[in-house]
């Protein structure tokens, strides 16, 4: 059960952090840039594979056993004595009339202190009933919480056999898939003989000191340059004529990739998906990983460039705005973007951009490791609870 509830937890603080680091940027304009909430995803995505214990049990281990118990205070009601009229005895020699007339006064009093009682005990109870009243909503609802763990704990084996299942059939989908694409390329598409394309390749390889260039092929089947494969990286072309310029800053978007290891990185977000995927918030993830690595690798080619060629690299990420296809981004890196990704990408290339984003990498990394480690706190401590309950 507590392997159950730790799960649980560490799966609720990761789809916290992806809410807040998706709205990041939207409430600062973009000015915090992108490669923080890159990384972020990173940190995510290997936290999510390596689920490990934060804490040292040296740590839980100085909570006190009385730590996770509640002790719920009493409430008694004072009942006062019956007193006499006084509180003197009565004298034996008094006439009639001072004798009735002090039992009047007597049961008078006596009357308004039952009235005053009466008024206190209603309070009392009063106040009784909606302290129990609340007392047991709290207590029906963590039965309901009880019952729900206890049906997923009883139902353990079945549902991880369908996780297993359904994730590997996601991953074998996109597998099956990649390979699929592969082929297609080989089968139609030609080798680059252009010499002007090939040098340039090579050299802006030597620029970024990249040691193994990629292929490069011209295709007929996609829209837009793209880059694809992990060991053997082949850069596609669509069989269409470009300019010097346009070719320099496409080649230089492609291979900015390659060096950053956005392959890769793409690859390591989707197996998470897949393996998640019954979280909407790692589709989530997913869209905005995409949207990062796309943002990133802009600024990072921008800083390379003359003042006077940038604004020639917007032009190139707004002419390649059109519809592609969907194994364009799942599988590869490619410069083709749609139209509200090109306004976030053309806003962040020229954005005045600051260091702040690293200092919300730092609290976002902070919180994900202290709320993984709090649900390791809570299931120990109720452990140690219960281990003094058994004692008594």
């Amino acid at each position: 059960m507590e392997q159950l509830i730790y799960f649980i937890g560490t799966l609720s603080v990761v789809d916290i952090t992806v809410i807040v680091a998706g709205i990041v940027p939207v409430l600062t304009g973009g000015r915090v840039g992108y490669r923080w909430r890159k990384m972020l995803w990173l940190v995510l995505a290997v936290r999510l594979l390596i689920p490990v214990r934060l804490v040292l049990n040296q740590i839980c281990e100085e909570k006190p056993s009385y730590f996770a118990q509640v002790e719920l205070p009493e409430s008694y009601a004072a009942v006062p004595g019956q007193e006499d009229a006084g509180g003197k005895e009565m004298p034996v020699t008094k006439s009639v009339q001072s004798a009735e007339k002090e039992f009047i006064e007597k049961m008078e009093v006596e009357t308004k202190n039952a009235e005053e009682r009466t008024v206190e005990e209603k309070a009392d109870a009063d106040g009784a009933v909606i302290e129990t009243t609340m007392q047991r909503q709290n207590t029906d609802q963590v039965v309901k919480d009880s019952r729900l763990l206890d049906s997923l704990y009883d139902d353990r084996w079945l549902i991880l056999v369908v996780w297993i299942l359904v994730g590997f059939a996601l991953t074998e989908y996109h597998v099956i898939g990649f390979v699929r694409i592969k082929e297609l390329i080989n089968m139609r598409s030609r080798r680059c003989e252009d010499p002007y394309l090939c040098s340039l390749v090579r050299e802006i390889c030597e620029e970024y000191q990249i040691k193994s260039a990629p292929q490069i092929l011209f295709c007929e089947e996609i829209r837009s340059p793209m880059l694809l494969g992990y060991r053997h990286t082949q850069l596609l072309m669509p069989d269409r004529p470009y300019t010097e310029t346009d070719l320099n800053m496409i080649v230089r978007h492609e291979l900015q990739h390659k060096k950053n290891g956005d392959l890769w990185y793409k690859l390591l977000i989707l197996f998470v998906c897949d393996i998640y995927w019954f979280n909407p918030a790692m589709a989530i993830m997913r869209k905005l990983a995409c949207q990062d690595v796309e943002c990133v690798c802009d600024s990072q080619v921008l800083r390379r460039l003359p003042a006077e060629e940038r604004k020639a690299y917007g032009n190139i990420v707004l002419s390649h705005m059109v519809k592609g296809s969907k194994w364009d981004i799942v599988y590869g890196t490619s410069i083709f973007t749609g139209k509200r990704a090109a306004k976030r990408r053309i806003r962040n290339m020229f954005a005045m951009k600051n260091k702040w984003g690293y200092a919300v990498l730092g609290v976002m990394v902070l919180c994900v490791a202290w709320g993984s480690s709090m649900w390791v706190l809570s299931g120990q401590e109720e452990n140690a609870g219960n281990a003094s309950e058994s004692e008594l």
